[in-house]
C-alpha cells in the first residue's frame, strides 16, 4: 500500500490486464493468473506541508509532520517473497531473529 506515492497512471489502468510487456520482466510468486489485473488506490492524495510531499489521507497526522520526516521513495530487492524481502528491509538479513531498525534505535545512548 503506498502511502507517500500515487500512481494515478495506475488509477486511470484500473481493471485492465497487466500489460504483457511487464510480465516478461517480473515472476510474481503470489499471483497465479496467467494475466492479473491492475488496480489503482482507493484512496486520494494531497499535497502537503513545505516540501509539497504527497501523503494519503490514510495517514493524516504523517500529513502535519511532512516536512519533519525522510520519505524512503526507493527500496528494492531481488527477493519475490515478500515475507523474506520485509525481513531484508526491516533487519538487514533474510532470517529470523535480528533486531529491526527501530529496536536499534532504542540501543543508543540519547533516544
Amino acid at each position: 500500500m503506498d502511502l507517500f506515492d500515487p500512481k494515478p497512471e495506475l488509477n486511470r489502468r484500473e481493471g485492465q490486464e497487466l500489460p504483457e510487456s511487464l510480465l516478461k520482466q517480473v515472476t510474481f510468486a503470489q499471483i497465479q493468473e496467467k494475466r492479473p489485473g491492475l488496480m489503482g488506490s482507493p484512496y486520494r492524495f494531497r499535497r502537503h506541508g513545505e516540501s509539497g510531499a504527497w501523503v494519503s489521507e490514510l495517514v493524516p497526522h504523517m500529513a502535519g509532520i511532512v516536512d519533519q520526516i525522510t520519505i524512503a521513495r526507493t527500496v528494492r530487492t531481488d527477493d519475490t517473497n515478500h515475507m523474506f524481502a520485509e525481513l531484508l528491509m526491516n533487519t538487514g538479513w533474510r532470517r529470523f531473529g535480528r533486531p529491526t531498525l527501530g529496536q536499534l534505535g532504542g540501543l543508543w545512548p540519547g533516544q
